[in-house]
C-alpha cells in the first residue's frame, strides 16, 4: 500500500520542519517509509499556514502536491476565540464569520490543492443537514473537492459518531475522508463491527482520503501500526484515487 505522510506524524514540529522530516524518511513498523508525492498540512503544529510558509514549501519541496486538514493554524486576524480566550476549531458545523474558511480557501488554492478535508464538528452547533449545507458553501468557496471525516461516540459530542450516521455519509452525496481508526472506536463503543458499511465507503468515488493510524478502541491515539489491525484487509476494497494518508506519531514508541 502507497502510504502518504500527514504532518500530524510529527505533531508539535513547525510545519517546514514536519515536512523536512518527511522527505528526509520517515517509517512505520507495517507500513514502512512514507511517501511524499501527497503531503497533508494538519493542525498539531504551533505554526501558522500563511503565505511566507506556502512560497517555502512550493519552492523547497516541487515534487510534492500539498492540501490543507481540518482547523490548521492561520494568521491571527481571522482565528477566533470563545469562552476563556480559548481558540475556536473550525468545522463543518460551525462555520463561525466565515473568515478563516475564506483564508483557508485562499492559501488551498495558492498550494493548488486539489481537495480540502474537515471534521464533522458538534452536535450541539449543527444538524446533520445544516452541516451538509455548510459544506456545499465549502466547496464553492475553496473551488476544490471538499470532503467531511466522520469521528466517533464521545459523551454524543460529535456528528457523524456511529454506524448509522456513517451510512447517512456513504448516502449523503458528500465527499468525505474515512479515518479507520475512528471507526476502531466506533466498533468497540458500539461492540459491532460493520464490514459492508466500510467496504462500500472505501470503494466509493466519493472517498477522498483515508487515514490510518493505531488505537485501543478507547481513544484516537495516533500510534503507529505495528500488526496489522481488524480493518486492514478491507483496504483492498480502496478506490484507488483516494489518498492514504498515515496520521502515526514519530514521537510516540507505543506502536499497536
Amino acid at each position: 500500500m502507497n502510504t502518504q505522510a500527514a504532518t500530524a506524524c510529527l505533531p508539535g514540529k513547525k510545519h517546514y520542519d514536519a515536512v523536512a522530516l518527511i522527505h528526509r524518511g520517515i517509517e512505520e513498523p507495517l507500513l514502512g517509509r512514507l511517501g511524499h508525492a501527497e503531503v497533508q498540512l494538519c493542525p498539531q503544529h504551533p505554526t501558522r499556514v500563511d503565505d511566507e510558509l506556502v512560497d517555502r514549501l512550493l519552492a523547497d519541496f516541487p515534487d510534492t502536491r500539498f492540501r490543507l486538514h481540518a482547523s490548521v493554524r492561520l494568521r491571527g486576524n481571522v482565528e477566533s476565540t470563545g469562552p476563556g480566550n480559548r481558540r475556536v476549531i473550525h468545522d463543518a458545523s460551525y462555520v463561525g464569520d466565515w473568515r478563516w474558511f475564506r483564508e483557508a480557501a485562499r492559501l488551498s488554492r495558492k498550494l493548488g490543492a486539489t481537495a480540502y478535508t474537515v471534521h464533522a464538528g458538534r452536535r450541539e452547533h449543527a444538524t446533520l443537514s445544516e452541516m451538509r449545507d455548510n459544506v456545499s458553501r465549502l466547496i464553492d468557496m475553496f473551488g476544490c473537492l471538499v470532503g467531511v471525516e466522520g469521528l466517533y461516540p464521545e459523551r454524543e459530542t460529535w456528528l457523524i459518531q456511529d454506524w448509522k450516521e456513517y451510512a447517512w455519509l456513504l448516502d449523503s452525496g458528500l465527499y468525505f475522508a474515512l479515518d479507520l481508526s475512528h471507526l476502531n472506536i466506533v466498533a468497540r463503543k458500539t461492540r459491532c463491527w460493520e464490514d459492508g458499511i466500510m467496504k462500500e465507503m472505501l470503494a466509493s468515488d466519493r472517498c477522498l482520503e483515508i487515514h490510518v493510524s493505531s488505537n485501543d478502541g478507547l481513544s484516537d491515539r495516533h500510534l503507529q501500526l505495528k500488526d496489522e489491525p481488524q480493518w486492514w484487509a478491507l483496504l483492498s476494497h480502496a478506490n484507488p484515487k483516494a489518498v492514504v494518508f498515515s496520521e502515526g506519531c514519530q514521537a510516540r514508541p507505543d506502536t499497536q
